[in-house]
This record gives C-alpha cells, sequence and structure tokens, in this order.
C-alpha cells in the first residue's frame, strides 16, 4: 500500500502531460489560420490585390522543375504574386486559381500547373457577364475560345494554336450578322474561288471572242460554188 500510495502521483502527473498535449494539438487545429499566410497541409494561400481578393494553391518549397526559358511562369513569394520568364524565385502557382470582386463575385478562376496557366480560363465583368474563355496548354493558348463585348454578347470565337489563330475565327456583328475567316498559323487567307464551266473558254492569242467564233464558221464553211457562165456565150457575127 505504501508503496502504491508513493508512485500514485507520478502516475496522475504523466497522464496530465499526455492530456495537455492532446489540448494543445487540437486548439492549434482550431485555430482559423491567417489569410496572408502559407496552409501546409493544403498549400492553399489567400491575400488582397487591390479591391480583389485572390485565392491559389502553391507547389512545396522543395518541389523543383525543369524550366522552359520562352515560358512565363507565375509565383508567389512575400504575400504577391509575380509572372516572371523562364524563370521563378518563390512557389510556383499549382491548382485551382480564383480572384473575386468587392461584392464577392467572381472575376477570374482558372487552373496552373507547374507555374503555367492550364485548362479553361473564364473572366467575367463586374456585372456578372462574360468577358472571355479561353483554352491553355502548359502556359499557351491551345484549344477553343470566345470573346465578348461589356453586355455579354459574343464578338469572336475560334480556335488558338501554339499561340496563333488557327482555322475558322467568326467574328459577329450586333445586328446579329457573322462573318468568318480561315487563318493559319495567325495568318488570314481567302479559300480560292470555284471555276464554273462557262469559264473555260480558251480564245487564242490575239483573237477576241467574235474572231474566234468567225474563225471557228469559216472553217466550217460550205465550199465555194464555181462561177457561172454566160448562158450563151456565142457571139454572133455580123450580117453581110
Amino acid at each position: 500500500m505504501f508503496l502504491l500510495h508513493k508512485r500514485l502521483p507520478v502516475f496522475v502527473n504523466c497522464h496530465k502531460k499526455i492530456f495537455l498535449a492532446l489540448m494543445t494539438g487540437v486548439l492549434a487545429l482550431a485555430q482559423p489560420a491567417s489569410s496572408q499566410n502559407l496552409i501546409a497541409y493544403t498549400n492553399r494561400v489567400t491575400l488582397q490585390s487591390g479591391d480583389t481578393v485572390i485565392t491559389l494553391h502553391v507547389l512545396p518549397r522543395d518541389k523543383k522543375i525543369k524550366l522552359k526559358t520562352d515560358q512565363y511562369y507565375y509565383w508567389y513569394r512575400a504575400q504577391s504574386l509575380r509572372c516572371t520568364r523562364g524563370g521563378y524565385d518563390g512557389q510556383l502557382l499549382d491548382g485551382a486559381y480564383m480572384e473575386v470582386y468587392p461584392d464577392k463575385n467572381i472575376k477570374i478562376k482558372g487552373e496552373f500547373k507547374k507555374g503555367l496557366k492550364n485548362n479553361t480560363w473564364i473572366t467575367w465583368n463586374p456585372k456578372g457577364e462574360y468577358v472571355n474563355i479561353t483554352t491553355w496548354k502548359n502556359g499557351v493558348k491551345n484549344g477553343t475560345f470566345k470573346e465578348y463585348d461589356n453586355e455579354g454578347i459574343l464578338l469572336r470565337s475560334g480556335v488558338y494554336s501554339n499561340d496563333l489563330l488557327d482555322g475558322d475565327i467568326t467574328e459577329y456583328t450586333p445586328d446579329g450578322k457573322s462573318n468568318t475567316r480561315r487563318y493559319k498559323k495567325g495568318t488570314a487567307f481567302q479559300k480560292p474561288e470555284k471555276k464554273h464551266a462557262a469559264d473555260t473558254t480558251i480564245t487564242k492569242p490575239g483573237l477576241d471572242r467574235d474572231s474566234t467564233i468567225t474563225h471557228y464558221n469559216k472553217e466550217r464553211a460550205l465550199p465555194k460554188q464555181k462561177k457561172k457562165h454566160e448562158t450563151d456565150s456565142t457571139i454572133a457575127k455580123p450580117g453581110r
């Protein structure tokens, strides 16, 4: 009994320490993380840029990637978002990206992959109307796109290939009409007009159309008739 009584305070103190450690961990997890600091287990960052609130995700600091010198990389450091061609000095954006207006309406929504824009990006104006919808692949415009006016009316649509217009690009007017032009690697060109059968007549050099017809008729003209002789070719001698 004496030994049990002597060891009881040690046993209780040990359990108190374990209990306090567990409670400290629970309270730490329950505390709201600062909107300006990186949350380690989600790599999510929320920051303020003017009157716009930006929510983004970043790669871990120890994640290294092979950079392309001609690409623009988006990265995060010291409470700011930056974009650099062929390099970065912070944490590359990776995952969902969103900007919202002061009234919480969505301004921009898209996705990054290792610092480069990827998949579909959509921009809205303050009224909630579309500004543009663009498809990206590894930091380059690749795929369908649409552009709108301030009222959300479609102005232009088509396809980008490696940042250049490619294929049929259609422009729309307010009266509902449309005009389509074909592009190849950023250069517009027109389709060659089809020739009609009526335009295949070949005229010999130096001859106009009338002379051609005349020449054709001459080749098929009837042979010339011999000159008729006078019916009475006898010369009467004077009477004696």
